[in-house]
């Protein structure tokens, strides 16, 4: 029993700590306020060690985007910063599943820091909430009207048919489709073999003509 006490006071303590290192945060760059939110976030909800690697990773690639503006005070944090991060993970291919997760972290912080300086960093990232409705595929008369218009965009459109038509009847991810090489395809077994992008393991699979 006092066992369990002293650690409910630990856990206490530790929460305490963290807030006040939260109220505190006013007037730190913006590289000691995530390294800290990571942190207090981690200790204040007790989250799994697996989270707290992605909190993790997910501050380093923020700091090297922000560069030496990591630097600067928490208050010229700006909602553009974000969103164009979120932007460029979902440009370079990652899984929607890992970027969503990503979005719901930032729109935390985001949260936080608006607390602090009056800003919500995360505003920008109100269109990534996105509805069910937004996220269904596209129809075959929606596919057919892109196709239709990028066959009028010349020797450029000809090229972006046969991406779009590779993504179709193969699932592909964008990235990889976009990495296909004469090699890869083998037409006397209708095959594309592939190293995925994510796993970077092969790929193979048949053409769905």
């Amino acid at each position: 029993m006092n066992k369990s006490l002293s650690q409910q006071a630990a856990v206490l303590a530790l929460k305490f700590k963290a807030h006040q290192f939260r109220n505190e945060a006013g007037d730190q760059s913006i590289r000691e306020y995530l390294v800290r939110w990571v942190w207090e976030h981690s200790i204040r909800n007790r989250i799994h060690c697996n989270y707290v690697q992605l909190l993790c990773a997910l501050m380093e690639r923020l700091l090297v985007r922000l560069g030496q503006a990591a630097g600067r005070s928490i208050h010229t944090l700006r909602p553009d910063v974000f969103a164009d991060y979120v932007r460029q993970r979902r440009c370079d291919g990652y899984a929607t599943a890992t970027v969503n997760t990503e979005v719901i972290y930032l729109m935390k912080i985001g949260r936080d820091v608006e607390f602090l300086t009056g800003v919500n960093a995360g505003a920008g990232l109100g269109q990534e909430q996105r509805t069910h409705l937004e996220r269904l595929p596209f129809s075959i008369g929606e596919l057919e009207k892109i196709l239709a218009t990028a066959a009028t965009w010349g020797d450029l459109g000809d090229q972006w048919q046969t991406f779009i038509r590779l993504m179709i009847y193969t699932s592909l991810r964008p990235t990889d489709a976009a990495n296909v090489r004469r090699q890869d395809i083998d037409l006397k077994r209708q095959i594309i073999q592939i190293i995925d992008g994510k796993t970077r393991r092969h790929r193979s699979g048949q053409a769905n003509l």
